[in-house]
């Protein structure tokens, strides 16, 4: 490997160790807080900014990463929309009216241990992207199984 590129990806792997240090908080909403395209901006600005958030929104989870992503996710089904990358918005399509909601998915996710795999629905490309908060994803997927079964 060349000099050049073993430090850069040393540097990458630095810069993801001390993000891994950070807190990620998370809360719950209620059905009467139930806006999707409201938690869907909150979670991109958290993204934005760099901070990692996990938020239960009815039968889904949105998290924001300290790296700029964010993703909306479907645990019942495994299905994940990937709404921020690297801090950038990313073009979705997602309807609400006062009775439903419509998400046109683009993946099917898995979580194992500090792995998060994406598979895209149109392509079949798998990516693995480590460094993501996966204990809390996956205790924020517990509450809204948790609360699906009350």
């Amino acid at each position: 490997m060349k000099p050049k590129r073993k430090k850069k990806l040393n540097e990458r792997e630095n810069r993801r160790a001390k993000l891994r240090k950070k807190q990620v908080s998370a809360r719950v909403l209620t059905p009467s807080e139930f806006n999707i395209q409201r938690e869907v901006d909150y979670i991109i600005g958290r993204a934005a900014e760099g901070e990692g958030r996990c938020v239960s929104l009815g039968p889904l989870v949105l998290f924001s990463t300290l790296t700029g992503d964010a993703w909306l996710l479907d645990p019942g089904d495994h299905l994940a929309l990937c709404l921020a990358r690297e801090g950038v918005r990313q073009p979705v399509n997602i309807m609400q009216t006062a009775e439903k909601f419509s998400i046109e998915w683009e993946a099917d996710y898995t979580i194992d241990k500090e792995f998060f795999t994406i598979v895209e629905r149109g392509t079949g490309q798998v990516r693995t992207i480590l460094g993501y908060p996966t204990q809390e994803i996956l205790a924020s997927i517990a509450r809204v199984r948790g609360s699906a079964s009350q």
